[in-house]
């Protein structure tokens, strides 16, 4: 029981982080991510065509971000703002979901 409340949880997150990456990039797989996080949260197996194409989306908005880090502080003014740039890393987005759906049981 534990086992499987435990990929339940991994799946819930991994399936509203997967949604978040795709919307902040504007990837027009967005449908899809929806779809998987719904079907998660209701706790239905989702369908692993939609599955695939939420993975192939992350791993095509991890080959086409930046390489180069930019500073944590953004510039604002001449003045350096606290705030973090990106509050997600998309490399641990794409582990999480690959340890949540794609790694076999």
């Amino acid at each position: 029981m534990g086992n499987s409340a435990v990929r339940q949880s991994l799946r819930l997150r991994a399936s509203a982080e997967a949604f978040e990456v795709l919307r902040a990039n504007a990837s027009p797989k967005i449908p899809n991510a929806d779809l998987l996080k719904h079907a998660v949260k209701s706790g239905h197996e989702p369908h692993p065509r939609i599955v695939r194409e939420v993975y192939d989306a992350l791993r095509e908005a991890r080959a086409a971000r930046t390489k180069v880090q930019t500073s944590p502080l953004q510039k604002i003014s001449g003045i350096f703002s606290r705030k973090e740039a990106s509050s997600i890393a998309i490399d641990d987005v794409v582990r999480r979901f690959e340890q949540a759906f794609v790694q076999a049981d």
